[in-house]
């Protein structure tokens, strides 16, 4: 005859506790269902720098072009971007990445100098749809000639049926003065 183990008894406490952390999984997990899914990794638009706006050299006002008159030079040394598709609303989140670095000049008046850079966004034919400016404060403390700068921005793209990341193009640059301009255009 076969043996037969009964089970220790389990009290009626430790059982309410497994139901209703059980109840609460299940719960938890029916979210998604309603819901449906979360956010999704996906790829990002092309995401560049335009290369007469990555660098510039701020002189003092009406004064020589020469190294002792240089306010500050500045450099976008690097853009890095993350997307996640969201379903609802049906949009891209893009999380961009900016790097810069920036040097003090002989002809600085402070340790605080202002400069911007310019995010703007196409569709894939290149038709402009939005081009924001951002503010960045160039803090040099005490002696320090050098900084680096690390901006992260959250950009949402509303997305039509059938629109991907590929539809559309994301540009940056640093916000040139028209003389630092004409300096880089020379340049090249």
């Amino acid at each position: 005859m076969p043996k037969t183990r009964t089970l220790p008894r389990t009290s009626p406490r430790i059982l309410r506790r497994v139901g209703l952390g059980a109840m609460a999984a299940l719960l938890l997990s029916g979210c998604s269902l309603v819901n449906g899914p979360g956010p999704t990794s996906t790829s990002c638009p092309p995401t560049g720098m335009l290369r007469e706006g990555a660098s510039m050299t701020r002189y003092s006002p009406n004064a020589q072009r020469d190294l002792t008159n240089v306010e500050l030079s500045a450099e976008i040394v690097d853009v890095s971007s993350s997307c996640l598709l969201e379903n609802d609303p049906r949009q891209l989140a893009m999380t961009m990445g900016l790097r810069v670095i920036a040097e003090r000049g002989p002809a600085a008046p402070s340790g605080q100098q202002q400069l911007a850079y310019i995010v703007a966004v196409t569709r894939a034919d290149q038709t402009f749809l939005n081009r924001q400016v951002y503010r960045l404060a160039a803090t040099f403390t005490g002696t320090s000639r050098r900084a680096g700068f690390e901006e992260v921005l959250k950009l949402n793209f509303p997305l039509a049926e059938g629109q991907t990341a590929e539809d559309f193009r994301v540009y940056v640059s640093l916000a040139l003065r028209p003389d630092e301009l004409d300096s880089n255009l020379s340049q090249r």
